[in-house]
């Protein structure tokens, strides 16, 4: 099964996302309420907003398929404290072989 983690690129009006497979979930941490760091190994994620403790019980199920980043381009008029404020890239190790 695979994680899908997409936001909406403003400068290039275009969807930008990774998809990762959950049996590569190396571990999940978390800052409080706001903040949830996501450790594929080679891939490290940052994911910003409220309420973060629910995704990371759904996501120890398994049971997230997709985590869209808020963006008032796509979702005009919409209260953003209730979304995904932003999934970063925050580590992108090279593997070696």
């Amino acid at each position: 099964m695979m994680l899908h983690l997409r936001r909406y690129e403003a400068k290039s009006d275009m969807w930008m996302g990774w998809q990762l497979a959950y049996p590569h979930l190396i571990a999940a941490e978390y800052i409080g309420d706001k903040m949830l760091s996501l450790d594929f190994g080679s891939r490290q994620f940052m994911i910003e907003s409220t309420g973060l403790s629910e995704l990371a019980r759904h996501l120890q199920q398994g049971s997230v398929l997709t985590v869209l980043e808020y963006s008032a381009a796509i979702w005009p008029g919409r209260d953003p404290s209730q979304y995904i404020k932003a999934i970063t890239l925050i580590g992108n190790v090279a593997r070696g072989g």
